[in-house]
């Protein structure tokens, strides 16, 4: 069966897709080494027990949530909404599978994130994106997050920099 040919459902994590929401991380990581705080060596050497604790933190509660994406039974996204140190929400660890792209399945995760949000009682959800990528910037665009003028590195000793998007949840 050729990706995407498949149902695409999207879905807040459960207990038991630990491993799943493992794998898509460092799936992600080592695909776009350039789009994360963290990178694939940080994260790869975390035990189970780690990706266990990170599962049933973010399948309830308001503090973090974790949706997945598949492609009938193949995992093939990941995004995680978190409330950082200043209060707000924010999106973070956003990646779908490359031979996904382009279907909506972005838009989708990003949809589950900002319902969070929402459901959470936060007026904006904000993000941090890579200056220089640009499908994931016009996915952003498309969704309702607009830039703002905060820029930072991507991490220490990074020379990629990355801008801060916002989107208003209560603007129509």
């Amino acid at each position: 069966m050729e990706p995407g040919t498949s149902d695409l459902v999207v879905r807040r994590i459960c207990p038991d897709d630990w491993a799943v929401a493992r794998s898509l991380r460092l799936r992600g990581l080592a695909d776009a080494p350039d789009a994360f705080a963290r990178t694939y060596e940080e994260e790869s050497v975390h035990p189970d027990a780690f990706w266990i604790d990170r599962a049933a933190a973010a399948c309830t509660g308001n503090g973090v949530a974790t949706f997945l994406a598949f492609d009938g039974h193949k995992p093939a996204g990941i995004a995680t909404g978190i409330v950082d140190d200043g209060g707000q929400s924010q999106l973070v660890s956003m990646w779908v599978e490359r031979a996904l792209r382009g279907q909506r399945l972005g838009e989708s995760l990003v949809n589950a994130v900002v319902q969070w949000a929402l459901d959470c009682g936060f007026e904006r959800l904000s993000l941090w994106v890579s200056e220089d990528n640009g499908p994931a910037i016009r996915l952003y665009q498309r969704v309702g997050f607009q830039s703002t003028d905060r820029t930072d590195a991507l991490r220490l000793g990074s020379g990629v920099r990355i801008r801060m998007w916002v989107r208003h949840l209560n603007a129509v």
